[in-house]
């Protein structure tokens, strides 16, 4: 729960507040009863059961307003079961539950509520019921709620009762709860009440019963038959003519109407309703963000004398509150029969307001203060208090606590019981100052006694008052900072909207200035075309030209050969790479799709598709059993993920490190950590040419090309992977593409997933170890982890490369439109021969001009340039010879796959089948294998409640294994890497044993078992 929330909505009352709300005791009470109320309050307090019999009977305080006080929730249940009177009421009207409610104890208002002759509808002498003292909307919906549950009860007990005729219908009225709730005017679908039916009957008793016990003697049906109309037994009619008065509803009109509680407001489309404390008094409706504000802090109200009440068609807990400028409340009750209260106690109000309309405008209320009858505005003009259609920025920031909660963890609110211990101080005070009174000044001691006693309760008060004071002004310096918040986030979201137009405009001027230079050079070539073929001498060549003059600032840019280059690229004019080295033209086609190519793929005959047999082909070849079935080509559903605000989310976690955030599922992807991790293994075909080429600085050219590939599947990616959890797997073969993958949750804290693949040309592993950070206006992620592969050359050697990734940044998410942008160095280097492939992804700058490019070189072991590099990482690279021609010599170096539509979490065709589990693949996984994982396979499926309530569950449960390492001492280990040092480069790396393939052989035949932990 968030920090303000606990501040302000669900929280204990103060010190202050439970101490004026004591009971406070008569101060005639004899030194004995003193003194055994003194006995009682001390049995209480620790539990002593035998104590509590003992002087149960002798307390001259009610015994369960005493337990409410100072028990807890076993000891007051004891005491319940043996008070008689569970509605005992105190010198100032309240009963127990009265004080359960202000004190706060929620789990002792349950048991008060659930007791079969508990009565919620009494009021206290300041004619308050339980429910309205609540100091949180949570406890008084709860008891509203439970209300709602007595009243369908008792309904449906009345209803048979009038169709059998069954004696029980008196107990049911003469009960003071039932009588105070139950609705003796209800309407069937004909608008007949039960007083019309009893009429209709010649039932004289049960219209007498009904009657004495108030119901409406003159309600019309839907014809506007009274109940008179439908009998013609003048005994009947005599009944409704000596109707008692107090049965007419309204009859007391200088009784105004007072009515309190909580109804939920409609807010704004963003909020939706939310929480807040009404009060309907001296004909005027009124409503406080909180209970805590409606002596201060007015949100808004209606003058009941023009107000228009209506009610929601097919939703019987919501109404409006309209007034005459049609602006006001759309609220929603916990239940119907709330609603109908309300409903009743507004239209009462408007009726009386009505009538002292007619009255003097000096005519006093109960308290004796002047009623202004036409001096305020029938609705008056406060934030917030508007129709739907319309919201205010206030709302828009401060009502999205619900939303912070799920992912502000602040712990449990200490110290629960605080002011139920300060008020049982309080109590053990009075009493021994009553004690104290009652005692002669026998002795000197006695009076120092007295003296200290005094001293004592004064320096509580003092305290008391010190502790309100305090928990006002934090509340108030809580209440500034959380107004300072939204006052910067409204100034961020607005300095990121005007930098976002800024961008565009920039963006398209830059498009625009492109067009015009390259219309000029055109025109420019036109006009040096019509000059070289006009004769020598004749007055146009000899005149200077003014227009080429002109024209010539705009053609020098530094950008042109960045022109020339893309240009030649969009016009198609390119050459694919061949394997041998040597380029051969070609016109740039679309590429296949990946799952057509696949599925050839698979239909070919090993011998097309793969090297010939070796030994190590053999042995990747095992690995393939449970893959027989192909790939995944489709997902059978849309991304129907509930919607939720993003910035609501992020705004609290400002400065926090990404992997240590707890975000709501909804925000997940069906894929975890570790798969993402595989896609990098989508075009390792790149790879396959680089190991079937002789020149030493292509094989760097095709390296660094794959290098680059793995960062297309993040365009609109924006999602979060499911984190890992640890010695969590995850496995992937591809008999297609002749290579297999694993990799292992090997660390938690920092998060490090080892991997490790290969096939008969080469073998890649790695590290994913990321330093990530959420700034407030973009996340950032810095990987940490060195990546290595090893080409195995036709010639029996082998060739050891590395690299680290870029930095990956989401921008945008002011704005709610998240973008990807990967950036910064990266060097790939051939540490067997020396070559290097230098890369630089282009930051995506304020402009947008650099998004997503990549350009670099390829170096010889010399350090002399051999390659030119340009392209988009989120489209193709191209490549061409460091000394040949211009544009005319780019060659085609790799491109992406097509990307499918409407596919959930904006997946690529590769990682829709990441996550495929068929029951041949199933029994030759480990138990940890992602796949296998309960909250990701249900985030996939769309039960996102489900994947929720799992997603939790798999953190807890983790949490337990650590605790029990800690507490044994035991220290985890990686089950099948192993931390070593780097033979090439002298860095730390994890190091695959190999243990993996052979053990999953042997698990599939029965021979051994897995031996993993149980993380599922």
């Amino acid at each position: 729960m968030s920090l303000s929330r606990k501040l302000s909505h669900a929280r204990t009352p103060s010190l202050a507040e439970v101490s004026t709300k004591t009971q406070v005791y008569s101060e005639t009470v004899g030194v004995n009863e003193s003194i055994k109320s003194y006995r009682f309050l001390e049995a209480l307090r620790v539990g002593d059961l035998q104590e509590i019999d003992k002087h149960f009977d002798e307390s001259a305080i009610p015994p369960t307003i005493l337990a409410v006080q100072c028990a807890d929730a076993k000891t007051f249940s004891y005491v319940l079961n043996k008070d008689e009177d569970v509605n005992a009421r105190d010198a100032h009207g309240n009963t127990a539950l009265h004080h359960a409610v202000q004190l706060g104890r929620s789990e002792i208002v349950d048991i008060l509520m659930d007791h079969p002759e508990i009565n919620d509808t009494v009021q206290n002498d300041e004619r308050k019921q339980a429910f309205e003292l609540a100091g949180n909307a949570e406890l008084a919906h709860k008891m509203q709620a439970k209300r709602g549950d007595y009243i369908e009860k008792i309904n449906q007990h009345f209803a048979q009762a009038l169709k059998t005729k069954d004696a029980s219908l008196t107990d049911l009225l003469d009960n003071p709860r039932a009588a105070s709730l139950l609705d003796l005017n209800k309407q069937d679908a004909d608008g007949n009440t039960a007083i019309h039916h009893a009429a209709h009957n010649r039932d004289a008793s049960l219209v007498s019963l009904l009657l004495n016990h108030g119901a409406d003697p003159f309600p019309r049906n839907r014809k506007g038959k009274l109940p008179t109309d439908l009998c013609k037994d003048d005994r009947i009619k005599a009944l409704f003519k000596n109707v008692p008065q107090k049965t007419m509803l309204n009859a007391s009109p200088s009784d105004p109407i007072r009515y309190a509680g909580h109804l939920k407001k409609w807010t704004n489309y963003k909020s939706g309703y939310k929480a807040r404390w009404f009060v309907l008094e001296s004909g005027v409706l009124s409503y406080y963000r909180s209970k805590d504000e409606s002596e201060t802090a007015c949100r808004g109200s209606i003058n009941m004398k023009a107000a228009r009440i209506n009610y929601a068609q097919g939703d019987k807990t919501k109404f409006e509150v309209l007034g005459p400028d049609k602006n006001g409340f759309h609220v929603k009750a916990a239940h119907p029969t709330e609603a109908k209260n309300w409903i009743w106690n507004l239209n009462q109000a408007k009726m009386q307001a009505r009538d002292k309309g007619k009255q003097p405008s000096t005519s006093k209320d109960l308290t004796g203060a002047p009623i202004a009858i036409s001096a305020a505005p029938s609705v008056l003009d406060m934030p917030n208090s508007y129709a739907p259609s319309i919201g205010s920025v206030d709302e828009h920031f401060s009502d999205n606590e619900s939303e912070v909660d799920s992912v502000l963890d602040i712990g449990d609110e200490p110290h629960k019981d605080f002011g139920l211990t300060a008020n049982a101080a309080k109590v053990q005070l009075e009493l021994m100052d009553q004690i104290c009174a009652q005692m002669p000044d026998a002795s000197e001691t006695t009076s120092a006694f007295r003296s200290s006693a005094a001293s004592l309760r004064e320096i509580l008060t003092q305290l008391v008052k010190m502790s309100g004071e305090r928990e006002k002004y934090w509340r108030a310096s809580i209440s500034h900072e959380r107004e300072v918040r939204r006052l910067w986030e409204e100034t961020m979201q607005t300095l990121a909207t005007d930098q976002e137009d800024m961008e565009r405009k920039v963006y398209e001027a830059k498009v625009k200035q492109k067009n015009t230079r390259k219309a000029l050079k055109e025109v420019k070539s036109e006009l040096d075309r019509v000059k070289a073929d006009t004769p020598a001498g004749s007055p146009i060549t000899d005149a200077p030209d003014p227009i080429a003059a002109d024209v010539a600032p705009y053609l020098d840019s530094e950008d042109s050969s960045d022109d020339e280059f893309y240009d030649a690229v969009a016009s198609g004019s390119t050459a694919a790479l061949g394997a041998s080295g040597i380029s051969r033209a070609a016109t740039m086609q679309s590429p296949e799709p990946i799952a057509e190519r696949d599925e050839v793929a698979q239909q070919k005959p090993a011998a097309q598709t793969a090297p010939a047999q070796s030994e190590s082909e053999s042995r990747i070849t095992k690995s393939f059993k449970g893959y027989e079935n192909g790939i995944r080509t489709t997902m059978g559903r849309q991304d129907d993920r509930p919607s939720v605000s993003l910035w609501g989310i992020l705004k609290s976690m400002i400065g926090k490190d990404m992997t240590k955030m707890t975000l709501p599922v909804s925000f997940n992807e069906a894929t975890s950590l570790l798969q993402r991790v595989a896609e990098d293994m989508e075009y390792t075909d790149i790879l396959d040419k680089a190991a079937k080429t002789s020149d030493p600085t292509e094989r760097a050219l095709y390296v660094g090309a794959f290098a680059a590939s793995e960062y297309a599947s993040t365009i609109d990616r924006v999602a979060k992977p499911f984190n890992p959890l640890l010695h969590e797997t995850y496995e992937y073969c591809r008999p297609d593409k002749g290579f297999r993958f694993v990799v292992e949750q090997v660390s938690h804290h920092p998060p490090i997933g080892a991997a490790h693949a290969e096939s008969d040309n080469w073998v890649y592993y790695g590290e994913s170890s990321v330093k990530s950070r959420f700034t407030g206006k973009t996340f950032d992620i810095n990987p940490l982890g060195t990546w290595y592969l090893h080409l195995r050359l036709p010639d029996g050697t082998e060739e050891v490369y590395s690299w680290r990734k870029v930095n990956t940044q989401v921008v945008g998410i002011l704005l709610g439109s998240p973008t990807v942008d990967n950036y910064g160095p990266m060097v790939i280097t051939n540490h067997t021969t020396g070559e290097q492939c230098k890369l630089e992804f282009k930051a995506r700058g304020w402009r947008g001009a650099g998004a997503y490019k990549v350009d670099g070189v390829v170096l010889d072991r010399s350090g002399e340039e051999q390659w030119v590099v340009h392209g988009k990482w989120n489209e193709q690279l191209y490549a061409r010879k460091a000394n040949g021609g211009p544009a005319d010599g780019n060659m085609v170096v790799w491109q992406t796959n097509p990307r499918p539509k409407g596919v959930p979490f904006n997946l690529t065709q590769f990682a829709m089948t990441l996550n495929a589990l068929d029951n041949g693949l199933k029994s030759h996984l480990p138990p940890t294998d992602t796949r296998l994982r309960p909250d990701q396979r249900a985030m996939e499926d769309g039960q996102y409640d489900f994947a929720a309530t799992e997603k939790n569950r798999l953190e807890e449960k983790q949490r337990a294994r650590r605790r029990e390492r800690e507490k044994s001492g035991l220290e985890h280990g990686a089950r099948w890497f192993k931390q070593a040092k780097h033979p090439v480069t002298g860095e730390e790396y994890w190091e695959f044993t190999g243990d993996y393939w052979q053990v999953r052989e042997q698990a599939a035949q029965g021979q051994v078992s897995w031996d993993v932990e149980d993380i599922f």
